[in-house]
């Protein structure tokens, strides 16, 4: 999984960009781009392809436009949905912090990542 930032405060520009390449259960690949402002849930775009080497140069030339855009590589701090993104503070969820309850409900609920059931992951 590859995740790009592009980050211009003063043009009030914060987004991310998620390129993430998984195979299917039918031994197809699917592209998966997650774009959008950063703490938003974002768009996805789910692309499927017959063969890896067609995936793998799709995701090659998506990664160069992003580059070419402006974006930087930066490490995903936790993958939270299938390819899907969350910036939690990981520090907020220690549980020797006094309100880690309030700063990781807080952090969570900005970043709008919730599991299929509505919980927030590792609860």
């Amino acid at each position: 999984m590859s995740f790009f930032t592009r980050t211009e405060p003063a043009r009030n520009l914060h987004r991310f960009y998620v390129v993430h390449l998984c195979p299917t259960l039918f031994g197809d690949w699917t592209l998966l781009c997650e774009w959008g402002r950063s703490g938003s849930p974002g768009r996805v775009r789910l692309t499927s392809f017959a063969s890896y080497s067609e995936a793998e140069q799709a995701e090659r030339q998506i990664i160069k436009r992003r580059l070419q855009h402006g974006y930087t590589e930066t490490p995903a701090l936790c993958s939270t949905r299938a390819g899907g993104v969350g910036l939690i503070d990981r520090d907020a969820l220690r549980p020797d912090s006094f309100s880690s309850a309030r700063k990781a409900a807080r952090s969570i609920a900005f970043s709008g990542d919730r599991d299929v059931y509505g919980a927030a992951e590792g609860y």
